[in-house]
């Protein structure tokens, strides 16, 4: 019988690994290119995400990007209503 190198990341158990690594440093790449340059343009958006089922799926809430003095005074307010309520303010 055929055995499977367990070391190859083609190997079809270890694909799904290979995949959610690549996932990682991909977002770890973008990172370096999108961070900065909402820093330079100081456009920021706010984001919550709220689970809405028991499957654990999430409902996104989002805002336009704005100054960052202004994102962060969202995101504090989000907060206690989250806090409050369970979930953002309707938009």
């Amino acid at each position: 019988m055929y055995q499977s190198d367990p070391f190859n990341p083609f190997n079809p158990v270890k694909r799904r690994e290979t995949f959610d690594l690549l996932n990682v440093v991909g977002a770890l790449l973008a990172t370096l290119v999108v961070w900065p340059w909402r820093a330079v343009t100081n456009r920021w958006p706010v984001i919550a995400y709220v689970p809405d089922d028991p499957e654990g799926n999430l409902q996104m809430h989002r805002t336009a990007p704005m100054r960052r003095a202004q994102a962060k005074a969202v995101a504090r307010d989000w907060a206690e209503h989250i806090r409050r309520y369970g979930e953002p303010p309707a938009q």
